[in-house]
């Protein structure tokens, strides 16, 4: 089983990823590429009270053969593992406000404290549908100038950035938003298949999946696509699963390991 993921420009973010919902997230890479299903780009190891699975176990049974104190528990929990487990994760730093004008140095200090640890940022929400407008406080947005500073740092470390942003309001009926699911019917599926095909390198598969106990709840997303896998094909299934991934974060921790050793004294 493996992971894959985007990085983020400044002025434009055109990352489409097959997932719902924001936590907790590490990323799972696979050993080689012919022993595993997919690379998980959104998964959590814990719930939202930071109550999860063993790393051990995930690893061992769930993987197979196939401000907040949250960023310093996976460091943690990472850096507990023998060296041949940690190159199948690719743990993100979660703990900071996005509409926190300070939440880069929370970013850099975290880097600084647990270098070698960690690829990219997030899961963090931009805008969650039924919850954004419950948020006391400042709500993030996209012309947030923190979100800015975000960003620019990102891009300067090399990090990644996964980000929830849902769509408005898709197809609403009066007085409610609608949510297509991409299964639901053989057209949402022809249509999807066709995007996909379209911009094979611009989608990464991630489960979302929160804390399971069982290899089959973690295998049990990916098999929901499985009409989907079909209808684009093997080459660009496999891009979507596995080769996007390989390719943005492999990337990434190079880039981010050289700016540790350039700022890390």
């Amino acid at each position: 089983m493996k992971n894959k993921t985007f990085p983020v420009s400044l002025k434009f973010i055109y990352t489409i990823i097959l997932l719902l919902v924001f936590g907790v997230l590490m990323l799972t890479k696979g050993q080689s590429s012919d022993d595993y299903l997919f690379n998980d780009s959104h998964f959590h190891i814990t719930n939202y009270i930071q109550e999860g699975i063993d790393i051990n176990f995930y690893v061992d049974s769930i993987m197979g053969n196939y401000y907040s104190f949250t960023d310093a528990v996976i460091a943690m929990m990472y850096t507990s593992l023998p060296e041949e487990k940690q190159k199948r994760l690719d743990p993100m730093i979660t703990g900071f406000n996005p509409t926190d004008m300070y939440a880069v140095d929370h970013i850099k200090r975290v880097l600084k404290t647990f270098p070698g640890v960690f690829t990219g940022i997030g899961e963090f929400t931009i805008h969650k549908e039924f919850v954004s407008s419950k948020i006391s406080g400042d709500v993030a947005s996209y012309y947030d100038p923190a979100l800015d500073r975000i960003f620019e740092f990102c891009a300067e470390s090399g990090l990644l950035v996964l980000i929830h942003n849902d769509i408005d309001n898709p197809f609403p009926k009066p007085g409610k938003p609608v949510a297509k699911w991409i299964m639901q019917n053989d057209t949402s599926v022809e249509r999807t298949a066709g995007l996909i095909k379209k911009y094979p390198d611009r989608f990464l598969f991630g489960t979302d999946n929160v804390a399971p106990d069982k290899q089959e709840k973690q295998l049990y997303v990916y098999h929901l696509y499985d009409r989907l896998w079909k209808a684009v094909g093997e080459e660009v299934t496999y891009k979507v699963c596995i080769g996007n991934y390989e390719k943005l974060f492999n990337e990434a921790r190079v880039k981010v390991r050289n700016w540790e050793k350039e700022n890390i004294k």
